[in-house]
């Protein structure tokens, strides 16, 4: 995935099943014209992951929606619903669309009068203190980073081999983070 960002629902009612169950028997959109012709298919379901001895569930998802007026582009990008501490969380794509919150909202078919229903990251605590972060920087720099998966009987591996990027603020909001090239992983390890 390109350029991401991080949300989560706060919705005591919403569970991560209710949610996988309504994308994939394509419950969503109800009250929209936003997206048209919009389709999404799930190509990886109920994968496991542990991290910091914290169990995450997560559904990648792959959609696609006509793009924008007299024009034969559809627009593509990748989801990625996630189950963390009973929290359920969004990690998507931002090519296509200039507001995720809004796409967001309406993919899990919640309306304007729903505010801080989805919540960027930033409300959360529990995930900025960085445990993922240096999670996947430790598994890249010691050269561990296989992650294997199967989907449809067939076995798949993801590896992460390099971090070209980071951009971000630190827990005070006093500091920015921003580095950027093929050297960012020797940056970030080298103190």
């Amino acid at each position: 995935m390109p350029q991401t960002t991080l949300w989560f629902i706060h919705d005591k009612k919403q569970t991560f099943e209710k949610l996988t169950n309504s994308l994939s028997s394509k419950q969503y959109f109800v009250q929209s014209d936003s997206y048209p012709d919009f389709e999404i298919k799930c190509i990886l379901q109920t994968q496991n992951m542990t991290i910091s001895d914290q169990n995450i569930v997560f559904n990648v998802y792959q959609y696609s929606f006509s793009g924008p007026r007299n024009s034969n582009v559809r627009m593509k990008g990748t989801l990625i619903v996630f189950k963390l501490n009973g929290q359920i969380g969004l990690i998507v794509d931002k090519a296509g669309y200039p507001n995720a919150l809004s796409f967001l909202r309406e993919l899990c078919s919640y309306t304007e009068k729903d505010k801080k229903t989805v919540v960027c990251e930033e409300y959360d605590d529990p995930i900025k203190d960085g445990k993922l972060f240096l999670w996947m920087i430790s598994k890249i720099y010691h050269k561990e980073s296989k992650i294997d998966y199967e989907v449809e009987d067939e076995e798949k591996t993801i590896e992460l081999n390099s971090l070209d990027g980071v951009k971000g603020h630190t827990r005070t909001g006093l500091n920015n983070v921003s580095t950027q090239g093929s050297d960012v992983i020797n940056m970030l390890t080298i103190y």
